[in-house]
C-alpha cells in the first residue's frame, strides 16, 4: 500500500460491470439512438451471460478516486458484503501478506507504465477460508491521457490450484517409487517422445534429466534407430509385444556398456527396464575363456560341490583317470581315492573351506584300481557375491 492512495489490484461494485456503465451513460445522453441502446443492451446480456460460464467476477477500479465497482461475483470472491461501497483498501486488505508486496509492487508498475497486468494472489476472507485468484486488468486512460481506471476480471483458481498441487504430489510418489527402483526405467511416448525416466537409468547414463525427458528416442540416444535397438522398439510399439534384448551401446563421448532391455507396451506409449550387465559379461567372457584353457590343459581339472560330488571333469582328467565326464560327474569323490585314503577329502575340504589353497602329493586311483601318485593342488571357488561354492583341483 502506498500512503493515501493504494496502488491497488482491480476490483468491481455489486452489480454494474464496466460494460454496464458505459451503457447506462449512453442512455443519459439525449438523442441516442434506440437502436444502438438495443444493441448494447443485447451485447451486455451475452457479455453477463459469458462471465456467469467462465465464473468471472469484474472490476473497475477509478484511480482518482479510489473506489472500486465489483459485480457479485467479485463481492463473494473477496467475501466482501453485497451493495456494500468498496474501495481499493478494502481489497489490498483481503490480500494474504504472503502475497501483498509483491502484488503492490506490480499493481504499481502497471499504474505508473499504463499497463495491462495479471497476477496471482491468495486472498483471506472473514470466514479464514483462502481462495487463490489470478486477475488480468488494463489500463484506461481520461481525456487527458492520464491514468483513469484499471479495469478487468477476477478468476478463482483456488480449485484448479489444488488439483494440480495433487497431481504434483502423486508425480513425486511415482518419481519416488521409480527412483527406489533398482533397475533403470524409461517411459515412451507412442511418438517415441522420451516422458520419464527414473535414478537408476540416469546413472547408468551418467547425464541430467534435461538431456534426455522431452526429447525422442532416437536424439536422446543417437545412433539407436537403425540398430538392433531401434528395431526392437519400433516393433514392440507397433505389435504391441514385449521383447528382450542384451546389447553393448557405446554413447556418442565413446564410452560404452552391455545393457540388458526389456521392452514393454503401454498405454503411455513403451516402458523400458535397463540394466548394466557390463560387469556380468565380462565374467561371462572370462569364464569362457578359462573354460577354453581348462580344456586344452594338460593337466587333470575338475571341481567339487561343498559335499564332494564331482561337477566338472575336462579331457585330460579322462586320460589319466580313465573315466569319462559322463561316467564322473554326478559321482563321489571317493571313485577317485585308494582306501587307505579315504579320510583325504573331508580333512583337505575343511582347510579349503577357511579360504587356503592346499598344495600336496598323495595317490589317486584310476577307473582300472590302478594307483598312480600326484601332485595336487586344492583351491577354493567364490561366486559372483564372493561367497564359497565349490573346490577346484
Amino acid at each position: 500500500m502506498h500512503g493515501d492512495n493504494p496502488k491497488p489490484l482491480p476490483p468491481h461494485r455489486a452489480a454494474p460491470t464496466p460494460h454496464t456503465e458505459s451503457l447506462r451513460r449512453q442512455q443519459a445522453r439525449p438523442g441516442t439512438d434506440a437502436v444502438l441502446l438495443a444493441r448494447a443492451a443485447e451485447e451486455e446480456t451475452r457479455l453477463n451471460a459469458a462471465l456467469s460460464i467462465a465464473r468471472l467476477g469484474t472490476f473497475d477500479w477509478n484511480v482518482r478516486t479510489n473506489e472500486v465497482f465489483l459485480d457479485e461475483r467479485s463481492h463473494e470472491m473477496f467475501g466482501l458484503p453485497s451493495g456494500q461501497p468498496v474501495t481499493a483498501f478494502d481489497i489490498f486488505g483481503r490480500i494474504d501478506p504472503r502475497d501483498l508486496e509483491r502484488v503492490s509492487s506490480e499493481v504499481q508498475t502497471a499504474r505508473e507504465q499504463q499497463a495491462s497486468l495479471e497476477t496471482e494472489y491468495r486472498v483471506r476472507r472473514p470466514d479464514g477460508t483462502i481462495r487463490t485468484l489470478v486477475s488480468i486488468s488494463n489500463a484506461v486512460a481520461g481525456a487527458e491521457g492520464e491514468l483513469e481506471r484499471m479495469i478487468g476480471v477476477f478468476n478463482d483458481v483456488t480449485e484448479r490450484r489444488r488439483v494440480e498441487a495433487l497431481l504434483r504430489a502423486e508425480r513425486d510418489r511415482s518419481q519416488d517409487i521409480l527412483d527406489s527402483m533398482g533397475e533403470g526405467f524409461v517411459l515412451v511416448g507412442p511418438d517415441f517422445q522420451v516422458l520419464d525416466i527414473n535414478g537408476a537409468a540416469l546413472r547408468i547414463e551418467d547425464r541430467p534429466r534435461e538431456e534426455i525427458v522431452g526429447k525422442s528416442f532416437w536424439e536422446a540416444w543417437p545412433g539407436s534407430a537403425e540398430a538392433e535397438l531401434g528395431r526392437l522398439c519400433k516393433q514392440a510399439m507397433a505389435e504391441r509385444l514385449p521383447g528382450r534384448l542384451v546389447h553393448e551401446y557405446v554413447w556418442p563421448d565413446g564410452h560404452k556398456a552391455w545393457l540388458e532391455l526389456r521392452v514393454y507396451p503401454s498405454q503411455d506409449g513403451l516402458a523400458l527396464f535397463m540394466r548394466d550387465v557390463t560387469q556380468q559379461k565380462q565374467a561371462q567372457e572370462a569364464n569362457a575363456h578359462l573354460a577354453a584353457l581348462v580344456v586344452a590343459s594338460g593337466d587333470a581339472i575338475m571341481s567339487f560341490a561343498p559335499d564332494g560330488t564331482i561337477l566338472t571333469w575336462n579331457p585330460s582328467a579322462e586320460q589319466v583317470f580313465g573315466y569319462s565326464a559322463a561316467e564322473a560327474i554326478g559321482r563321489p569323490v571317493s571313485i577317485l581315492m585308494p582306501e587307505d585314503r579315504a579320510h583325504e577329502p573331508a580333512s583337505n575340504f575343511a582347510r579349503v573351506r577357511q579360504g587356503e589353497m592346499v598344495k600336496f602329493e598323495s595317490v589317486r586311483r584310476r577307473k582300472d584300481g590302478s594307483l598312480f601318485d600326484a601332485a595336487l593342488s586344492l583351491a577354493p571357488m567364490r561366486n559372483p557375491d564372493g561367497e564359497f561354492s565349490k573346490y577346484g583341483l
